[in-house]
């Protein structure tokens, strides 16, 4: 009798501690192109009263992902998830990982991802998963595309030859979004693929390189009655630039190419709004988009595949509600 009490009293105990710490999983958007980086929120809850230590080794975090039709999803690389951090009590902390990299998610279709944190004190060893996180993967249309070359790496090397592609995708709620691929010259490997922003189905856009291979894209977006512009700049890598709007209240913006083999926005005005790359530290007034052309730079050397990333660590209270 006295052993039944106490397997009672230890499983009390364990559904009090997965209570006091709770673990689930935060995205920014439900919807993926394939390579695109799939951003996913580790989100701890720590009530326990204690101090909880985490990512001291690279078990202290595993991740799972099935398809919904039941078909293998299969690993392409070990996670990496080492970068110690505490969480006090009563606090919660949010980890991101970059998943992508990780993970075979590259078929179109509805895929869960749960993680399982693992928590190992002095007198308290236990496991703890989130509830699945749903993704899909949905594919784009090609709209344009352009090849462009790389200079090797090593000196007097044939350059690598590279694509730029323009993709539009339909997403929940009669969305459609533009997004920029960096491939090989076959597609065959894909360097980056990036969101631009939102767009209309009758959206207007253009694309142009300059002397340096950068990628300049004009999209007209769905923002102040489809009369803003996005304009980015992309490097050979698919890292972005710059990012800019410009209003065609009184003109049209348009890209124009320099004599000097640069790109600049023509006609329309400049706002300058929060997502602005890079950030400006003091708003100046608004201008007609008319100026120099904007700083940019060579390409760097070819870079390999990207790697899964590991976000800075937020932490707030663990009351604080649940978005971030």
């Amino acid at each position: 009798m006295k052993k039944v009490v106490t397997s009672a009293l230890l499983a009390v105990a364990c559904c009090v501690q997965a209570q006091v710490v709770q673990v689930d999983l935060v995205t920014q958007q439900e919807e993926y192109l394939p390579n695109e980086d799939l951003m996913v929120g580790v989100r701890i809850a720590n009530k326990s009263g204690r101090k909880l230590h985490f990512g001291r080794d690279n078990v202290w975090l595993s991740f799972q992902v099935e398809a919904l039709d039941g078909k293998h999803v299969g690993v392409m690389k070990d996670p990496e998830v080492t970068g110690p951090f505490v969480i006090d009590s009563p606090m919660r902390a949010v980890r991101p990982f970059n998943i992508a990299p990780w993970f075979d998610m590259t078929r179109s279709g509805r895929y869960f991802v749960t993680a399982t944190v693992h928590i190992r004190e002095p007198g308290w060893s236990e496991s703890l998963a989130s509830n699945p996180l749903t993704v899909d993967i949905v594919r784009g249309t090609t709209v344009w595309q352009q090849e462009f070359g790389v200079v090797g790496s090593a000196p007097g090397s044939a350059p690598e030859i590279r694509k730029y592609v323009l993709q539009k995708a339909n997403l929940m709620n009669n969305r459609m979004k533009m997004y920029v691929r960096v491939t090989s010259a076959d597609e065959s490997k894909v360097h980056r693929v990036i969101p631009i922003d939102l767009m209309m189905n009758f959206s207007r856009k253009e694309a142009r390189l300059d002397k340096y291979n950068n990628l300049h894209v004009l999209l007209q977006t769905p923002r102040a009655i489809a009369r803003d512009y996005n304009y980015s700049v992309f490097g050979a890598d698919g890292r972005l630039i710059i990012r800019q709007t410009h209003n065609a209240d009184f003109s049209r913006p348009e890209l124009v190419s320099d004599s000097d083999g640069l790109v600049r926005v023509k006609g329309g005005q400049r706002r300058y709004v929060a997502s602005d790359v890079p950030k400006l530290e003091s708003k100046p007034a608004q201008t007609p988009s008319e100026g120099k052309p904007p700083t940019v730079v060579p390409p760097p050397p070819a870079p390999g595949q990207g790697k899964g990333e590991t976000g800075k660590l937020t932490l707030k209270s663990a009351d604080g509600g649940s978005g971030d």
